[in-house]
């Protein structure tokens, strides 16, 4: 694998597998990243060990600067690996898992008030 600056690992979500993020992949890599995916069994094992699988991966990416992206449960496990090492002060957290966890709460909000609004028109 060659070395560039800038790697970009790519994490999918539930029940899906790491061609989920193909499209994403190959973008990238024409973006001048270099974008490395992690197949997981999404359904098997719990976030610790997501997590650490994570960890392992980042650990051994040959880049100056590895961003996280995840879809669903990859989101998930990604922003719990950036917690992880801003906590045990391996590593500062990142803005960009402020704005993932922003987004997941932004998302779950929205979420439930529309379900709030669908319920609420039919009664």
């Amino acid at each position: 694998m060659a070395t560039r600056a800038e790697a970009v690992l790519l994490l999918h979500g539930l029940w899906m597998n790491r061609l989920a993020m193909l499209f994403l992949e190959r973008s990238l890599d024409r973006a001048g990243f270099m974008p490395v995916s992690l197949a997981y069994r999404s359904m098997r094992g719990t976030s610790d060990e997501h997590v650490a699988a994570v960890a392992r991966r980042i650990a051994s990416i040959p880049a100056d600067t590895v961003h996280l992206v995840g879809h669903s449960l990859g989101g998930v496990v990604a922003l719990g690996c950036t917690v992880g090492q801003g906590l045990s002060g391996v590593s500062t957290l990142a803005a960009g898992s402020f704005l993932t966890f922003f987004a997941i709460v932004a998302g779950a909000t929205l979420t439930m008030k529309i379900q709030y609004w669908r319920l609420m028109r039919e009664i």
